[in-house]
């Protein structure tokens, strides 16, 4: 069996470069989402209902900086 190591490593994954915005009721969950995220390197912004979300998104796209 001829077994190669792989090629990529860990520093080598895709980074994040946007916002993005984490919707959970869970604080637990949150709070691994966010960990997770920002350390692929997003800005991550949280909320925990889906109406929080709403207004998040609105004032991020009225201020020109939209949540992807």
């Amino acid at each position: 069996m001829n077994a190669t190591a792989p090629t990529e490593t860990l520093s080598a994954s895709p980074r994040g470069v946007q916002r993005v915005l984490v919707v959970d009721d869970e604080p637990g969950v949150i709070a691994l989402a966010q960990a997770i995220l920002s350390t692929a390197g997003y800005m991550v912004g949280t909320v925990s209902s889906g109406d929080e979300a709403i207004m998040a998104m609105a004032a991020a796209e009225s201020e020109g900086d939209p949540i992807h």
